[in-house]
């Protein structure tokens, strides 16, 4: 399906019109990778290292979080507008009764979601922060929020950083990984290991 564009100029559409079809494939890369841990019982170096050690009720919630993204990057339209919003690279809104996993057929279904781009976006972006495709990592982050009910996790050692970034991310995979699999910076990393 075709996504929507709202707000940019022309080499900012092509900026994330290229993000959102390397994002589909990352996206369905990570699908079939991530069937086959849960099938063989055995991880993968890509889910070990975003997600830690194998736990077969932490494989089954990475595996349901994938499968939204994966049913939304192919079944839907994601609406992207541009926001003149300053200090953070996108923005899904959160709705009032959080996000939900039981909805994410009606929420596909109806198109209603939204993710708002700004400038940084389309920055320069230090590879800690967004690796080695950081557009494509942050429209998978954003749309694990609206499909997948992810979060924005809290650091366990310092509850006054979020969990963003290469080296927080494989932290709390090694130490926390039930932090890491709700986490949804975590999973736009997974998904980009397969770009």
């Amino acid at each position: 399906m075709g996504h929507f564009f709202s707000g940019f100029t022309t080499s900012e559409k092509i900026t994330i019109q290229n993000a959102a079809i390397e994002a589909q494939k990352a996206v369905e890369n990570a699908w079939k990778d991530i069937q086959t841990v849960k099938k063989t019982g055995s991880t993968s170096f890509q889910y070990m290292k975003w997600f830690g050690m194998y736990d077969a009720k932490r494989v089954q919630t990475v595996y349901e979080k994938i499968n939204a993204i994966h049913y939304a990057m192919t079944a839907s339209s994601v609406k992207c507008v541009k926001s003149a919003a300053g200090g953070y690279y996108a923005a899904a809104n959160r709705p009032d009764q959080g996000w939900s996993m039981h909805k994410v057929k009606d929420i596909v279904k109806s198109g209603g979601y939204t993710v708002e781009y700004t400038n940084l976006f389309f920055g320069d972006v230090d590879e800690d922060d967004g690796g080695k495709h950081p557009q494509t990592l942050t429209f998978i982050h954003e749309l694990s929020h609206v499909v997948a009910a992810t979060d924005d996790e809290s650091y366990p050692p310092d509850t006054s950083k979020d969990c963003y970034g290469q080296k927080i991310c494989r932290k709390i995979a090694e130490s926390y990984p039930a932090v890491a699999v709700t986490n949804a910076d975590n999973y736009g990393f997974y998904c980009t290991e397969f770009v």
